[in-house]
């Protein structure tokens, strides 16, 4: 039960800490069939309790898990090394008109507030997707934790078509502390 509840949460993707986004010679060019619009992530800010939380995460995080201080992202560190076949095991990612989704589990340690922010080069072609809110696309999303439990969200990240194999960089602030670190996270597209 705890593989296949790890397997629905796994990240698409590779968070690794980084101090400058991808070169322009890790993406993919643009594709000309597929929309290329604007994510147009809502306002910044959003925030994520434990009420409002898929609960309590009780399952030893592992070694294809990535942590950043207080937060975790479930099973991130397999797809920069995959296909997307091989990552969704032999299906597509979830796609729609605007993008592509990729489920991420996201976990923080009890009592832990943990902002996370879409880098502001990137904001035109991705956005973060709480599952709580269908369609609830943010540049930022504040999450904080239930008190003594590790806490759950499912959601992730939404990436317009032209950039489903992309180096995505992310700003997360642990705290209070204004000071970003600054990741970037491998969607299909090796080291970022």
């Amino acid at each position: 039960m705890a593989t296949f509840t790890r397997l629905l949460m796994a990240v698409g993707a590779t968070l690794t800490v980084s101090a400058a986004g991808c070169t322009a010679d890790r993406m993919v060019p643009p594709s000309p069939a597929r929309s290329t619009a604007a994510i147009a992530p809502g306002a910044p800010g959003a925030v994520r309790t434990c009420d409002n939380s898929g609960g309590h995460y009780d399952y030893p995080l592992s070694q294809d898990d990535v942590s950043v201080g207080a937060l975790t992202y479930l099973g991130a560190k397999k797809m920069a090394s995959s296909t997307p076949n091989e990552y969704f095991g032999g299906g597509p990612p979830s796609v729609d008109p605007n993008g592509v989704f990729f489920k991420v589990g996201t976990v923080l340690a009890p009592n832990a507030t943990v902002t996370v922010a879409i880098a502001p080069s990137a904001r035109s072609w991705a956005a973060l997707e709480d599952s709580s809110a269908a369609n609830d696309r943010q540049s930022a999303i504040r999450y904080e934790a239930c008190k003594n439990a590790r806490t759950v969200w499912h959601g992730g990240f939404v990436i317009r078509n032209d950039h489903e194999r992309a180096c995505l960089p992310l700003d997360v602030y642990i705290g209070k502390s204004g000071v970003a670190r600054h990741l970037t996270l491998s969607l299909f597209n090796g080291a970022c």
